[in-house]
């Protein structure tokens, strides 16, 4: 018999640790991911269950302010403790030998491939449009998802003859921890997040982070770790 259950995510997650919690007794507490958090409340069902999986916790732990925030608008409490994502520096840490000596710069995107929230089109608008004034770089995407095919598409379109956009799929963390030691930024362009552990990866890399001002990045991203900017700001 456990001493606690941790529960990540209060849908559809938290529904199996309330059982636990109700029937064995057990603690129950949660770190919450969500985001946005009205996701998990836009039914009547969904807002009942929340409430009681959020009150029966011992302690709530949302992984930002901004998500905390989100949550105290459907429901205060004094149980909110703040606790960041990590990173596994084993994985994740300096080492600028591994770049090529190039004279492009690599600039990286991360992300499961979902434009409407993620925004990848509008990096791709970003780069065809830089890519008029100079040519010395070339853009990574990482990650597979529902717009993939859409988004090559688009980048075949506009770029043309010259390929500097490169798809290259899902990658193993140790794999992506490569990839983003060889590059020189990372570029995030999402309309909300939570947090956002891959720009934390990247900063850990030792390579600074383009992000938008989508909640949980400002929390972390400093002038001297990289450049914030509006969202949706092409």
């Amino acid at each position: 018999k456990p001493d606690i259950v941790h529960t990540h995510v209060v849908l559809p997650a938290g529904i199996f640790s309330l059982f636990y919690n109700l029937v064995k007794g057990i603690p129950l507490v949660i770190s919450e991911h969500t985001g946005p958090f009205s996701s998990h409340t836009n039914t009547r069902v969904k807002r009942i269950l929340c409430k009681i999986i959020l009150a029966r916790s011992k302690k709530i732990m949302p992984v930002s302010m901004y998500l905390k925030n989100s949550m105290c608008l459907f429901y205060n409490s004094k149980k909110y403790e703040v606790i960041p994502n990590v990173v596994d520096t084993t994985i994740f840490f300096p080492d600028l030998s591994s770049r090529k000596d190039t004279v492009k710069k690599k600039i990286l995107h991360v992300s499961l491939l979902d434009d409407k929230v993620k925004n990848i089109s509008g990096i791709i608008q970003a780069a065809i449009h830089l890519f008029k004034e100079r040519t010395d770089f070339e853009l990574l995407i990482v990650g597979e998802g529902p717009d993939r095919q859409k988004l090559e598409n688009l980048s075949q379109t506009l770029e043309k003859s010259r390929k500097f956009i490169f798809f290259i799929g899902s990658k193993t963390e140790k794999e992506l921890a490569a990839i983003v030691r060889e590059c020189h930024f990372l570029v995030l362009n999402s309309y909300e997040e939570t947090f956002s552990i891959v720009s934390a990866e990247a900063l850990a890399s030792g390579i600074p982070v383009i992000s938008t001002r989508c909640g949980g990045p400002e929390e972390y991203i400093t002038e001297e770790m990289g450049v914030l900017i509006p969202v949706g700001d092409q």
